[in-house]
């Protein structure tokens, strides 16, 4: 005749070891599996939105280790799902940490490195300022929003020439922005309606690896200013600035390091919300018997 098995009359008479054994095993895998891929999500892509437009190369240095670690030492180990799970991490983070860079941190270290112009003509020619961050136009110089085009391609693209009593038909720097203009002579993008707004945010010109896959704003507010020329005939500038309109330039620089904070912890919460399921899913897989017979 076997031992007896201890039972918790409060449950219906069940075997409380074999209970808590079982719980045991499937809890802490799934811990385990959770926080070391979140973590390593988190801190890539915090390196990515803080470090990586100074040293980039640092950053890569560290993402190719953690990978060479998942190799060297958590697979042969047999530690499949783990390595599975951390490799999901630095893919994802790669992708997430540069979309920030792109979107947020490279428009802000623009705006905080490049040069600042004051009391700018704008018939002046834009070459003169090719090396602009934050530009800040004469008191009559304004957005002539009649003169705008939403240039359509998924997203709309929106220009309008930055112009002033003395402007003639040429166009050296364009008011830009993205989803906030009609077809035609129409455009609310940032500050454009503000009355004492008359400076503007340049928008990053330097091409990146990800311009190869996805057309850049820049590129794609060049094409609405060649259907703004050709619709109300103007003549453009063979390299014109484009700039989000805004009354307060530094203001709209530390917005693009605020918003990229912020985009960051959002992703982070959520990947936490993603790695509990991918380790449940894991853990599940990895128990034939759906939690294990004793």
């Amino acid at each position: 005749m076997g031992a007896e098995v201890p039972t918790d009359p409060e449950h219906g008479g069940a075997p409380t070891a074999k209970r808590g054994s079982t719980a045991n095993k499937s809890y802490s895998p799934m811990v385990f599996l959770t926080l070391i891929p979140w973590l390593v999500f988190g801190l890539f892509t915090l390196m990515w939105l803080l470090l990586y437009h100074h040293a980039a190369i640092f950053v890569w240095a560290a993402l190719i280790a953690g990978v060479g670690i998942v190799f060297a030492n958590v697979w042969p180990r047999g530690q499949y799902p783990l390595a599975i799970l951390l490799i999901i991490s630095f893919v994802l983070s790669v992708v997430i940490g540069t979309y920030m860079h792109h979107t947020y941190m490279e428009p802000y270290w623009a705006c905080r490195e490049n040069r600042e112009y004051n009391n700018i003509v704008p018939t002046e020619p834009a070459a003169s300022h090719s090396d602009a961050g934050k530009i800040s136009f004469t008191a009559d110089s304004r957005v002539d929003v009649l003169k705008s085009v939403g240039y359509k391609l998924g997203s709309t693209y929106c220009v309008a020439p930055v112009m002033d009593d003395n402007s003639g038909s040429r166009v050296e720097y364009w008011a830009a922005g993205v989803n906030c203009c009609a077809s035609r002579e129409d455009m609310w993008c940032d500050e454009v309606r503000v009355e004492t707004a008359r400076s503007g945010v340049v928008v990053a010109s330097q091409e990146t690896w990800m311009d190869q896959f996805v057309y850049s704003d820049r590129a794609m507010f060049v094409k609405a200013a060649r259907v703004a020329t050709a619709q109300y005939d103007l003549a453009a500038a063979e390299d014109p600035i484009f700039v989000r309109w805004v009354a307060r330039p530094d203001l709209a620089q530390t917005e693009y390091f605020t918003h990229g904070a912020i985009f960051w912890l959002v992703t982070v919460l959520v990947y936490l919300v993603v790695s509990i399921v991918l380790a449940f899913v894991v853990v599940e897989a990895s128990d034939p018997k759906g939690g294990g017979e004793g």
